[in-house]
């Protein structure tokens, strides 16, 4: 008799998720090497973010410029540098690029879970990866002003409490989420890309903005952490 063959489909299944795990832990272990520079030594973060960059270019991939994601925004900035300056305008920058990275973790971590046929999260948890960006926001906010590479940037002022809030909402939600990923995992129905890859998205939120000493530190950490998932 001939053995009947391995499922192809299911082995391609098997090896993208391993590679998209693979792409999580070494696009978040560049990003911390980078915020490391960024606090150490600023010039070579910034070299680290032009390799980035360049490797995403030569990625074998069709590259797209979608100009209405970023009309909107630069509108946005132009509007807000006229009347408060350009420290403003780059705030408003700040926060459009937290929103957009936030939305593409959650729009990808989704897709990655429908397509491994796992059960997309329930309740507070379909929540937390919006939560620690905010606390990002929040603590950048409270200790507003900064400078990001030179450049002044401001936010609105907050007080204390707000990124303590912010952060009670971040732990409830996480908790949450833990706890259904610890019951998926008990019944082997976990699927571990979409996890590991939100499981990177907190790490690198916190370790940039709410860590990090530096925000400029902290912008080219997550540029690094976009950029190695670029075209992906």
């Amino acid at each position: 008799m001939i053995a009947n063959p391995p499922n192809r489909s299911l082995a391609v299944a098997t090896t993208f998720a391993a590679s998209q795990q693979w792409r999580a832990l070494t696009a978040l272990a560049a990003a911390l090497g980078t915020l490391a520079l960024g606090v150490a030594a600023p010039p070579l973060a910034v070299l680290g973010v032009a390799a980035a960059g360049a490797l995403a270019l030569f990625r074998p991939a069709t590259l797209s410029l979608r100009l209405h994601d970023i009309a909107g925004p630069a509108l946005a900035a132009a509007i807000v540098g006229g009347f408060f300056g350009l420290d403003g305008a780059m705030g408003v920058l700040l926060i459009w690029r937290m929103l957009a990275d936030a939305r593409w973790a959650a729009r990808r971590a989704r897709a990655m879970t429908l397509a491994a046929g796992a059960a997309e999260e329930r309740g507070p948890a379909a929540l937390a990866v919006w939560t620690t960006p905010l606390v990002a926001l929040t603590a950048a906010a409270y200790t507003a002003p900064h400078l990001l590479l030179g450049l002044p940037l401001d936010l609105p002022h907050v007080p204390l409490f707000i990124p303590l809030a912010a952060g009670a909402v971040a732990a409830f939600t996480l908790f949450d989420w833990s706890v259904q990923k610890l019951a998926d995992w008990r019944l082997g129905t976990i699927a571990p890309a979409p996890t590991m890859l939100l499981v990177a998205h907190h790490i690198i939120f916190l370790a940039a903005f709410v860590a990090s000493p530096d925000l400029s530190a902290g912008v080219m950490a997550m540029a690094v952490w976009r950029l190695a998932h670029a075209r992906s």
